[in-house]
Protein backbone atom coordinates (compact mmCIF):
# COMPACT_ATOMS: atom_id res chain seq x y z
CA UNK A 1 0.00 0.00 0.00
CA UNK A 2 1.22 3.47 -0.87
CA UNK A 3 -0.18 6.86 0.08
CA UNK A 4 -0.22 8.83 -3.18
CA UNK A 5 -1.64 12.12 -1.94
CA UNK A 6 -3.14 14.02 0.97
CA UNK A 7 -5.99 16.48 0.53
CA UNK A 8 -6.73 19.60 2.54
CA UNK A 9 -10.51 19.57 1.95
CA UNK A 10 -13.26 17.86 -0.02
CA UNK A 11 -12.76 19.89 -3.20
CA UNK A 12 -9.06 19.05 -3.11
CA UNK A 13 -9.99 15.35 -2.73
CA UNK A 14 -11.89 15.49 -6.01
CA UNK A 15 -8.96 17.15 -7.80
CA UNK A 16 -6.39 14.71 -6.44
CA UNK A 17 -8.47 11.61 -7.20
CA UNK A 18 -8.84 12.83 -10.79
CA UNK A 19 -5.08 13.37 -11.04
CA UNK A 20 -3.80 10.22 -9.27
CA UNK A 21 -6.62 7.67 -9.85
CA UNK A 22 -6.08 5.81 -6.53
CA UNK A 23 -7.74 2.52 -5.60
CA UNK A 24 -8.92 3.86 -2.22
CA UNK A 25 -9.94 7.24 -0.81
CA UNK A 26 -9.95 7.71 2.95
CA UNK A 27 -12.19 10.63 3.84
CA UNK A 28 -12.73 12.49 7.09
CA UNK A 29 -16.43 12.88 7.85
CA UNK A 30 -15.87 16.56 8.71
CA UNK A 31 -13.84 18.08 5.90
CA UNK A 32 -14.14 21.74 4.88
CA UNK A 33 -15.72 22.83 1.58
CA UNK A 34 -17.14 19.36 0.82
CA UNK A 35 -17.71 17.02 3.75
CA UNK A 36 -17.04 13.29 3.69
CA UNK A 37 -20.60 12.36 2.74
CA UNK A 38 -20.72 14.85 -0.12
CA UNK A 39 -17.28 13.82 -1.37
CA UNK A 40 -18.19 10.11 -1.18
CA UNK A 41 -21.33 10.73 -3.20
CA UNK A 42 -19.44 12.67 -5.88
CA UNK A 43 -16.63 10.12 -5.99
CA UNK A 44 -19.09 7.24 -6.38
CA UNK A 45 -20.71 9.00 -9.33
CA UNK A 46 -17.45 9.86 -11.07
CA UNK A 47 -15.33 6.84 -10.12
CA UNK A 48 -17.58 3.80 -9.55
CA UNK A 49 -14.67 1.39 -8.97
CA UNK A 50 -12.92 3.62 -6.41
CA UNK A 51 -13.21 2.28 -2.87
CA UNK A 52 -14.15 4.89 -0.26
CA UNK A 53 -13.81 4.69 3.52
CA UNK A 54 -15.05 7.48 5.78
CA UNK A 55 -13.73 7.94 9.29
CA UNK A 56 -15.04 10.08 12.13
CA UNK A 57 -14.85 10.62 15.86
CA UNK A 58 -18.61 9.97 15.93
CA UNK A 59 -19.56 6.37 16.65
CA UNK A 60 -22.72 4.50 15.82
CA UNK A 61 -24.43 2.29 13.32
CA UNK A 62 -26.67 5.14 12.15
CA UNK A 63 -23.68 7.13 10.91
CA UNK A 64 -22.21 4.04 9.28
CA UNK A 65 -25.49 3.45 7.43
CA UNK A 66 -25.60 7.09 6.34
CA UNK A 67 -22.03 6.88 4.99
CA UNK A 68 -22.89 3.76 3.01
CA UNK A 69 -26.05 5.38 1.64
CA UNK A 70 -23.89 8.21 0.30
CA UNK A 71 -21.58 5.82 -1.54
CA UNK A 72 -18.93 4.90 1.02
CA UNK A 73 -17.77 1.29 1.05
CA UNK A 74 -16.82 1.42 4.70
CA UNK A 75 -16.79 3.45 7.90
CA UNK A 76 -14.31 3.50 10.78
CA UNK A 77 -14.59 5.46 14.00
CA UNK A 78 -11.40 7.26 15.00
CA UNK A 79 -11.42 5.25 18.21
CA UNK A 80 -10.85 2.09 16.12
CA UNK A 81 -7.85 3.50 14.23
CA UNK A 82 -5.49 2.04 13.05
CA UNK A 83 -6.69 -1.57 13.51
CA UNK A 84 -10.25 -0.88 12.35
CA UNK A 85 -8.95 0.81 9.22
CA UNK A 86 -6.74 -2.14 8.38
CA UNK A 87 -9.71 -4.49 8.85
CA UNK A 88 -11.81 -2.40 6.45
CA UNK A 89 -9.03 -2.30 3.86
CA UNK A 90 -8.59 -6.07 4.09
CA UNK A 91 -12.35 -6.51 3.66
CA UNK A 92 -12.39 -4.27 0.58
CA UNK A 93 -9.25 -5.73 -0.95
CA UNK A 94 -9.29 -9.45 -0.12
CA UNK A 95 -6.07 -11.21 -0.89
CA UNK A 96 -3.98 -8.07 -0.48
CA UNK A 97 -0.87 -8.25 1.65
CA UNK A 98 -1.47 -6.08 4.72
Amino acid sequence: MEVVCTASDGINVMQLVAKHQPDLALLDFRMPRLNGLQAAQELRRSYPTLRVIIYSEIQGSTLEEECRSHGADGYVSKGRLPDGLLQEIRRLFPGSVL
